[in-house]
């Protein structure tokens, strides 16, 4: 399992059992992974949104906003210790994450766009 964050964890989703892939909050989220006793868990990375929707055998299974005021996300393992920072150009970014399985995937695709942030008052 694994958690992306801003460079603070912020507040954990509940985990709503064994099946779950991936939930999140918006500041917040928890990828389940393949347990090492199982084999290795290949995660990549990028802010190129073609990159994985082209991908056969592949699907999306999760899509939110995360909050990002120091303008970095953090993929954090299982003891909080940041082992990937990318910058974003936003306060806010668009995460997506896709899986080559619903349960214990093998591979795992994350997507982070920073959101540019609307002026204030606009709507």
């Amino acid at each position: 399992m694994f958690s992306i964050s801003d460079t603070v964890p912020g507040e954990l989703p509940d985990w709503p059992g064994p099946a779950a892939f991936a939930i999140g909050t918006n500041s917040n989220i928890l990828v389940h992974g393949r347990h090492p006793v199982d084999g290795k868990t290949t995660i990549e990375v990028t802010n190129d949104e073609t990159e994985f929707t082209v991908r056969e055998g592949v699907r999306e299974y999760f899509h939110g906003e995360l909050l990002t005021p120091s303008r970095n996300v953090h993929i954090f393992d299982v003891e909080w210790i940041s082992i990937l920072n990318i910058s974003v150009s936003g306060g806010r970014s668009l995460v997506r994450i896709w899986g080559n399985a619903e349960r214990l995937p093998d591979w795992i695709g994350i997507l982070v766009t920073g959101l540019v942030a609307l002026p204030e008052g606009a709507a």
